[in-house]
């Protein structure tokens, strides 16, 4: 049993996007989905590691490190500038040129990986309303390191509970994408 209810899941959930959207600039109705699509459900019948899951999150939700990390996160993706449709779109084009090299074999140092990684700086970064400089790749570069540290931790307890698991395919492509950008840089 957890020592959270679903009623306090949600009650921490939506504190903690109130605390770290506050800055940003994300209009009402996506703040609305963004929230929607963040409030987990525990199974009818959990398992231990639902119910660890449930219990780590929860504790995340808390943290005031943590808020603070997301909150930088939120403040530099969420801008005026923004075109969340099109950062979805070069997304998804980039995820897919990815998924294809990594099962192609193609080598993320290669220039076709170059090229990819190029167009995805640049397609991003238009859609963020900025350079596709060797500041914004850098930039590019920390965020995926945080995606690696607890911000992905958050994301894996939140698919865990959702009942979904992260692909190694998924895993790889951006893996790889993100590999091919720093060569790019070096």
């Amino acid at each position: 049993m957890s020592k959270v209810s679903g009623n306090e899941m949600r009650t921490l959930i939506e504190g903690f996007y109130d605390r770290i959207a506050s800055d940003a600039s994300i209009d009402d109705t996506m703040r609305a989905q963004i929230l929607a699509s963040n409030v987990p459900q525990l199974p009818d019948d959990p398992g231990p590691g639902h119910l660890a899951a449930w219990d780590e999150l929860a504790g995340m939700l808390a943290d005031d490190e943590f808020v603070r990390e997301m909150r930088q996160a939120m403040n530099a993706f969420w801008t005026d500038t923004l075109d969340p449709a099109a950062y979805q779109a070069a997304s998804m084009e980039a995820y897919d040129a990815s998924a294809r090299a990594v099962a192609g074999g193609l080598s993320p140092d290669s220039d076709q990986a170059a090229t990819i990684a190029r167009h995805w700086l640049e397609r991003s970064a238009a859609a963020m309303g900025r350079r596709p400089d060797r500041a914004f790749a850098d930039w590019h570069m920390a965020q995926y390191q945080q995606l690696s540290g607890r911000i992905g931790r958050y994301r894996q307890l939140l698919a865990e509970l959702r009942g979904q698991k992260a692909s190694g395919e998924e895993q790889a492509a951006w893996t790889w994408l993100n590999q091919a950008i720093r060569a790019t840089l070096s």
